[in-house]
């Protein structure tokens, strides 16, 4: 019983040490979110770790739900939050529809692809040696598209724009797959040069 104790006691203390460390600690990983203690509090509360599996719009007011004999806890008070989160998000992205439930960025990015682009389809993604994802191009070339790289000018460190306007094709889906962000990159330049690519 003891040692049980003692490993918690362990277990908290070093939770506490990494936690004050993180506070007084300044991040440059680009890639981290740092989120509001608003979320932080919805994080660590009870409800992250709940199902909530009706659609997140439903006006249902039953404080309980079921999907194929599965009964589960349903919370009709958090609608109003995910209403006003779903229509910030249009406003935001000038969207008609929006989908803010959490999947990995493996998973969306494999969706996606799947879903606006063809077998045999171009698409160009960011070189990794530049800040792409490591992980693109093989995951374009296991669907069966093709994979180009964006053209790079390494003086600037951002996407090469003469020759983006020397292009002679178009490809079907550009994928700004950038994984060590420096510099902004031109979407509005691309996207008035290919008006009907696909950009995600």
């Amino acid at each position: 019983m003891n040692t049980e104790k003692n490993l918690k006691a362990q277990l908290q203390s070093s939770l506490m040490e990494a936690a004050f460390e993180n506070h007084h600690t300044l991040h440059l990983t680009a890639n981290e979110n740092l989120i509001s203690k608003t979320s932080q509090s919805a994080m660590t509360s009870s409800l992250s770790n709940r199902y909530l599996l009706n659609h997140h719009l439903s006006h249902s007011k039953a404080h309980f739900n079921e999907k194929d004999n599965f009964i589960f806890k349903n919370f009709p008070s958090l609608t109003t939050i995910f209403k006003a989160t779903d229509e910030a998000a249009k406003k935001l992205f000038q969207a008609e529809h929006i989908e803010l439930r959490t999947l990995s960025g493996l998973h969306a990015t494999t969706i996606t692809i799947a879903t606006c682009t063809k077998p045999g389809d171009t698409i160009w993604c960011l070189p990794p040696d530049f800040g792409g994802h490591f992980a693109t191009a093989q995951l374009i070339e296991s669907l069966g598209r093709n994979c180009e790289f964006l053209p790079w000018d390494k003086t600037r460190k951002n996407i090469d724009l003469t020759k983006i306007q020397s292009a002679t094709k178009q490809p079907n889906m550009i994928l700004f797959d950038y994984a060590d962000p420096i510099h902004p990159l031109p979407i509005k330049f691309i996207r008035d040069h290919f008006p009907q690519t696909i950009l995600v």
